[in-house]
């Protein structure tokens, strides 16, 4: 028994032994200490870049202390932004350090507080999360474990020149497990791309409409369709992918890998908004090369001597790869290695080494033994390096709260909201969804309050054929101003015609931004009139964005009189007809700012609004929360227009642990104001890869008191459909008769 163990002890030590040798020898610093400048130069612009000021705010200001809410990672809840100014003091931290780290200045403790630092702010807003700010925080951590400033550092100057002896040696590991985390970035980027979805170029159909667009004008391409584009950039990046990790290791096919390399991230950085990525991608991957590199390289620019390319060898690559295939004719040249018997790698760093190097290759692969798609659920789908493999669009995302003791029944049994039970700050709108484009004004004869995308609250007053409407317009002054105590104006509605005559009829023309807006209104008018069906909403939609510009001028006052008297409606479907309005204009009113007791006599303010179609600016308008009447009920929404910035409302409206924290965070805040914890139920409709748009959360789960689990699927998270829509079906039916 014994001598068996003595057998396997010695046949994991032979096995064991010559690889401590390979990642335990020395070999050159210069690779490694070229990584370390490229790392912490753009670790600075990164930090820069949330300092920089614009807009008026900073990125920093926007994404952490404008919002009144930071979502946050599972299991990292206590990690929240830092009051000001300690906040700022943290990226300015960030920010020296990855300075000193390029400079070689006190290097590991520079090196621990640069990933402390930028870890903590990663982790602060899950939002923000993206596969490649996240192998910043890795590279940063392996980093700081090596000795990456025994070249091109100040520190090693420094030593040199106080005439202490300094070694430019570096253990080979240092250099092979940072080779080794960037080829798991590509390669399992590449796995995640295999599905059929990615195969047949769907999620890229919208970038091959972009480069369409942007190139056919510049060089007069002909007429092409966008799922060929889409399928092109789809197989170039899963062949890309999966094949420039090991393109990179082998010497011969190394020069042809980094122009590959640098056309994948130049590409990249004109299709994708990634920021600094494609930079530190460039830069970083030289660490593939030998390790001497930089310092071969400075001698070749000093004394150029170009050697002959392997005729053979360029012929292939040529034929295989034209035009930069003539590459592959050269090879990167060995470098020498001090090769010490005596040189090992030390088992607890190697057991170190390997043991991350295991985590990060079992990782991206959790999401097989959770039930249903990742893309979907997202459960799996972070820190597995499962990069742009779907479009999805989401539309606005409703909470209801169920508060039980907040409705009350009346006399005749029907609900009431008791308002005394509501925080503090609620006013009394009870806002009734509509489809406008079925609204009938034949069955609403008075005075109607609407809200409307860029117009607000309006009080309207349909009129009938034979009113007097210079009459009514006088009454209806009068009894207004005598309620709210504010001065308005009272006019007839206008349309479209009317509102660009009347611009143009300004002196505020003189402004040549103005001007270009109201060139843009004369073609969206002229597309909405030719369009049918969804294409006039989308130009609606447009439209209304347009006119949004203007009111929010300050410098084109006169104009905005002329706004607030568009017919009802009009920016969002076709349901006025030959009929004419009343509209009064009283600013403080469209604001959904605070009503008199006079015009609600103690009762709701009943307001008509078309949900569905609204912008995420116009949701910004209406109060934090406020009650609806659909279905035949009373219902309590929250709206987050307000809680949460751009960037957050992208990423949680499809991102289904979001949505629950954002839910318990609702729970909550009622909770802190009423002394009572609501259920929250949630719609949230989403389209993935242009398919049929589909829930995302059950809506009969409360999601303020559902739990969630890591290592399983969470039921309330709904399974995806495949039932596909229109343009998934022509982008299959396209790539089908091509490939017949």
């Amino acid at each position: 028994m014994a001598t068996n163990d003595l057998r396997s002890k010695k046949r994991s030590s032979d096995w064991l032994t010559p690889l401590r040798g390979i990642l335990g020898r020395e070999v050159d610093g210069a690779s490694l200490g070229l990584f370390r400048i490229c790392f912490g130069a753009v670790m600075f612009a990164h930090a820069v870049k949330y300092l920089y000021p614009q807009g008026g705010t900073t990125l920093k200001d926007y994404l952490y202390h404008e919002t009144t809410f930071n979502f946050t990672y599972p299991g990292f809840a206590w990690i929240q932004p830092i009051a000001e100014p300690w906040w700022n003091c943290l990226f300015l931290l960030m920010a020296g350090a990855a300075l000193a780290v390029a400079l070689g200045i006190f290097f590991r403790f520079a090196a621990t507080v640069l990933f402390l630092s930028y870890g903590y702010i990663f982790l602060s807003e899950l939002a923000k999360y993206n596969n490649h700010y996240y192998l910043m925080c890795l590279l940063a951590f392996l980093l700081l474990w090596t000795p990456a400033d025994r070249r091109f550092s100040i520190s090693t100057w420094w030593k040199r020149r106080g005439q202490i002896e300094t070694s430019h040696q570096v253990p080979f590991w240092c250099i092979f497990i940072l080779r080794a985390q960037l080829f798991i970035v590509y390669f399992f980027g590449g796995l995640a791309k295999i599905n059929a979805d990615w195969l047949t170029g769907v999620p890229m159909i919208g970038k091959g409409r972009e480069v369409l667009d942007f190139w056919t004008p510049v060089l007069n391409l002909p007429q092409i369709e966008p799922i060929y584009i889409g399928l092109f950039i789809a197989w170039f990046g899963l062949i890309f992918d999966l094949s420039i990790g090991f393109l990179l290791i082998w010497r011969r096919t190394r020069l042809l890998a980094f122009a590959l390399v640098a056309s994948f991230h130049i590409g990249n950085h004109f299709l994708f908004p990634i920021g600094l990525f494609p930079i530190m991608a460039l830069s970083t991957t030289f660490v593939f090369c030998e390790p001497d590199w930089p310092v071969r390289f400075w001698r070749w620019i000093r004394k150029p001597c170009l050697h002959r390319p392997h005729s053979k060898w360029s012929i292939l690559g040529m034929s295989l790869l034209p035009p930069i295939g003539f590459l592959l004719g050269w090879s990167d040249k060995r470098s020498g290695v001090i090769d010490s018997s005596s040189t090992k790698m030390s088992p607890v760093v190697m057991m170190c080494l390997f043991g991350f190097l295991l985590l990060q290759v079992t990782i991206p692969f959790r999401h097989f033994w959770i039930a249903g798609d990742a893309n979907w659920t997202e459960e799996g789908q972070d820190f597995a390096w499962r990069m742009m493999l779907r479009s999805k669009d989401a539309s606005h995302v409703i909470f209801h709260l169920a508060d039980e003791e907040l409705l009350v029944e009346d006399a005749r049994g029907n609900s009431r909201i008791d308002w005394s039970r509501t925080p503090e700050s609620a006013e009394r709108y009870l806002f009734v969804p509509i489809d406008s484009a079925q609204f009938d004004w034949s069955h609403h004869p008075g005075l109607t309050m609407t809200y409307e995308p860029t117009l607000g609250l309006r009080a309207v007053y349909p009129l009938a054929d034979s009113d007097d409407s210079e009459t009514i317009a006088l009454q209806l002054k009068k009894q207004w101003e005598s309620v709210t105590h504010r001065q308005v104006q009272v006019r007839e509605s206008i349309g479209f015609e009317d509102l660009i005559v009347a611009f143009e009829d300004r002196q505020a023309l003189e402004i040549s931004e103005v001007a270009a807006l109201l060139a843009r209104l004369r073609e969206l008018d002229t597309q909405l009139k030719r369009q049918p069906g969804l294409m006039r909403e989308k130009y609606r939609a447009d439209l209304a964005e347009e006119l949004d510009v203007l009111a929010r001028r300050s410098d084109i006052d006169p104009m905005k009189d002329v706004l607030i008297r568009l017919h009802p409606f009009s920016l969002q479907a076709d349901s006025i007809g030959r009929r004419r309005f009343l509209i009064i204009e009283d600013p403080e009113f469209s604001k959904c700012g605070s009503l008199p007791e006079q015009l609600t006599q103690g009762n709701e303010l009943l307001v008509w609004v078309d949900l569905g179609r609204l912008r995420p600016a116009d949701w910004e308008r209406l109060p934090n929360w406020f009650a609806t009447f659909e279905d035949r009920q009373i219902k309590v929404l929250w709206n987050y227009a307000n809680d949460l910035n751009s960037i957050q409302k992208r990423r949680f409206s499809t991102c289904p642990w979001m949505i629950r924290q954002f839910a318990m965070e609702i729970a909550n805040r009622w909770k802190e104001e009423t002394d009572r914890r609501p259920q929250v139920f949630v719609t949230s409709n989403i389209m993935m890869n242009f398919r049929v748009p589909q829930p995302l959360i059950d809506p009969s789960v409360d999601l303020a008191s559902s739990t969630y689990s890591l290592s399983k699927h969470n039921d309330w998270i709904t399974p995806l459909s495949h039932e596909v829509g229109t343009a998934h079906r022509i982008a299959e039916r396209k790539l089908g008769s091509t490939l017949r």
